[in-house]
């Protein structure tokens, strides 16, 4: 006879329930990021930008282009990189500086130029600034300011408001003017011949310097001679400063 052996059915294992410890720290996980999440999203709600604050005394020109920066967040916001932003929009803003007030409140410390010199040119006139920035483009004269005739017009439609003229007679221009207007010696026109022939028309007077000489040497020679005709009670009619001893017409 023989014989047969049974196999004993094999047991499966169950895993063990959950321990009450694991489901808590699963539990407390799961709230701790949620109130994270919760807490991120209504700290960029309350820092993003919702107010402007403007300092300055005088407001002479309306800054645009602020309204770009309207709810963004002040923490992503580059203080830096939003001025030069803003100033390339701006051309009449010379410098910009910027804080952060949170939660929601950037302020701005504008600086603005000071419109200096219209320069004649191909379709119009160019309004520039005392470091030759264009600050706007005008097709009639502002007889306010000191009018520029250059020997090459330059095209109007070259160049945008915002441009700085890389022109060093005219930047040495603009510069001797703003010298003798400081002077008392208002500038009504500046004449550029050449760089070597600079003409400022005072009323019927004429000054002439050259940019081939030292600027700096050919204020200083003109305010002595200035000082010593106030002195006298004199006047003159031209001081030409292009030599090495000033030539003065009385």
């Amino acid at each position: 006879a023989s014989c047969q052996f049974k196999t004993p059915p094999m047991e499966t294992k169950k895993s063990p329930p959950p321990s009450s410890h694991k489901i808590k720290k699963s539990f407390f996980s799961a709230a701790f990021f949620l109130l994270a999440l919760s807490s991120f999203f209504f700290i960029d709600l309350k820092t993003r930008v919702k107010f402007l604050e403007i300092k300055n005394d005088k407001i002479d020109h309306r800054i645009i282009g602020l309204t770009d920066y309207h709810d963004q967040s002040l923490f992503l916001i580059n203080d830096k990189e939003l001025s030069e932003e803003i100033k390339k929009k701006n051309p009449y803003l010379k410098s910009l500086k910027i804080t952060k007030k949170f939660p929601s409140t950037l302020v701005l410390y504008p600086d603005f130029y000071q419109p200096v010199a219209a320069l004649k040119v191909s379709a119009g006139y160019f309004i520039l600034s005392e470091d030759g920035r264009i600050l706007v483009k005008i097709k009639e004269s502002n007889r306010d300011l000191t009018l520029i005739n250059y020997y090459q017009k330059l095209n109007y439609y070259s160049y945008s408001a915002g441009d700085y003229l890389d022109l060093i007679d005219i930047n040495l221009g603009i510069s001797f003017s703003q010298n003798l207007n400081r002077a008392g010696l208002r500038v009504d026109i500046l004449d550029i011949a050449d760089r070597d022939m600079l003409v400022c028309n005072v009323g019927e007077k004429k000054i002439i310097f050259t940019a081939a000489k030292d600027i700096e040497l050919q204020i200083y020679e003109l305010n002595q001679i200035i000082r010593q005709f106030k002195i006298k009670g004199q006047d003159f009619k031209s001081i030409d400063l292009r030599f090495e001893k000033p030539v003065v017409k009385l």
